[in-house]
């Protein structure tokens, strides 16, 4: 065999192999940058929630069940404009304490979850 011939071979396996690897090369980079995406959706979620919930229960504007109902559509939504940029659902439900004596305490609980394509 001629030394051309061999490296003809030689060039066509490369193309191959590039052929090959470069679509799990895609693969494996969209699903590094959604990993990032998700990463950093959750600290921003983890950063910025215990604030908003602080302030709003610090500065509850009354007392009853129609306020704490209205104190977590607050939060919601103040949640919600604090992760603009992230597709992501909230839920935030709240609880009032059950006596008068413990000075209206307000428990929130959410849920963060993302949409999927």
């Amino acid at each position: 065999m001629s030394i051309r011939m061999r490296l003809r071979e030689e060039r066509a396996q490369a193309t191959v192999e590039m052929a090959v690897v470069t679509p799990v090369l895609l693969v494996l980079a969209l699903i590094v940058y959604n990993v990032m995406i998700f990463a950093s959706a959750v600290a921003r979620f983890d950063r910025v929630v215990p604030d908003i919930v602080l302030a709003h229960a610090v500065a509850s504007e009354g007392e009853g069940d129609e306020s704490s109902a209205d104190a977590s559509a607050t939060v919601q939504t103040q949640i919600l404009n604090a992760m603009e940029g992230y597709a992501l659902q909230i839920e935030v439900s709240s609880e009032q304490g059950a006596k008068a004596s413990d000075g209206g305490l307000l428990s929130l609980s959410g849920t963060f979850r993302t949409y999927t394509c």
